[in-house]
């Protein structure tokens, strides 16, 4: 869910859920936990309030970045 939020911030629960394939109990639970580790934030949407937009923190983009960093470094030269 991060990688997502990363390569497109600011996607609704719905939405989320979808590319997912969660349930919306577990997509709250999940998204509850990243927000108590500040990787990411809730916002309501502003033209339909009934919705709730999830964005990356600066924290969570950072933590991403090293992720994939790491994995490059990893995977070694000429390896994609």
């Amino acid at each position: 869910m991060l990688v997502a939020l990363a390569r497109q911030n600011g996607l609704i629960m719905s939405e989320i859920a979808e590319r997912t394939r969660s349930s919306n109990a577990t997509l709250t639970r999940h998204v509850d936990t990243l927000v108590q580790q500040a990787l990411v934030y809730r916002e309501v949407v502003h033209d339909d309030r009934r919705q709730i937009a999830v964005y990356a923190s600066r924290r969570g983009l950072a933590l991403v970045s090293r992720l994939e960093s790491e994995l490059r470094a990893e995977e070694g030269p000429g390896q994609s």
